[in-house]
């Protein structure tokens, strides 16, 4: 009879040490998966902020430039016209050669970003690099051509007042710029920016769901 009540508290002892392990045990995987998502929500916001001042610098970027271009196509506005005004030489330039696309592809980041917002980069990619290229062959042109003109007191409209031949380019370019630079002013500042945001602070209110 003692034998037997001493058995069946050591079998409870043991019992309530068990749980108690096991309960320990299991809180300290729940809470090490607590700290997980806490560091990898950290590391994730902190990409976002970085991917936003990136993206607002490619906006503040493209809005000065874009006060450049509207001075350019005044001249063309003009020659549009029926005018002949003194072809501008180009003050354009392009700054932001890949750094968006690098800041979003970062190796180490690349899984933090949502799928919705990594398709509209990749989708913004071809603009991107289509600017650059208009904005690269307005600029040879004008140092290849344009210049040497002015140098030479060439003139630069055929005696009918229409621009020669060879400068048919000057139009054409400032018109693909201009474009290509308000569109990707408007991804940029009406879309990227908003949804990095919006996924940012979804990704600050997120909570932890604790699994009891």
């Amino acid at each position: 009879m003692f034998t037997n009540k001493i058995s069946r508290k050591t079998v409870a002892g043991f019992a309530v040490e068990l749980v108690i392990v096991f309960v320990g045990v299991y809180l300290a995987f729940v809470f090490a998966d607590y700290q997980e998502e806490l560091q990898d929500r950290a590391i994730r916001v902190k990409y976002y902020n970085s991917l936003i001042l990136e993206f607002e610098r490619l906006d503040q970027h493209l809005e000065q430039e874009n006060a450049r271009i509207q001075r350019h196509l005044v001249v063309v506005a003009e020659i549009e016209e029926g005018g002949r005004p003194a072809l501008t030489v180009s003050d354009l330039s392009y700054l932001y050669r890949g750094s968006v696309v690098a800041a979003a592809f970062n190796s180490e980041n690349f899984e933090s970003l949502d799928p919705d917002i990594l398709s509209a980069i990749i989708a913004g990619i071809p603009l991107l690099e289509y600017l650059e290229d208009r904005v690269d062959r307005f600029n040879d042109l004008t140092a290849t051509v344009l210049l040497p003109m002015k140098a030479s007191s060439s003139p630069e409209y055929s005696a009918d007042g229409s621009l020669r031949a060879h400068l048919a380019w000057y139009p054409r370019l400032l018109r693909e710029i201009g474009s290509a630079n308000r569109a990707l002013h408007e991804i940029v500042n009406e879309l990227a920016i908003p949804d990095l945001e919006q996924s940012r602070d979804e990704l600050l209110a997120r909570r932890f769901h604790w699994p009891f």
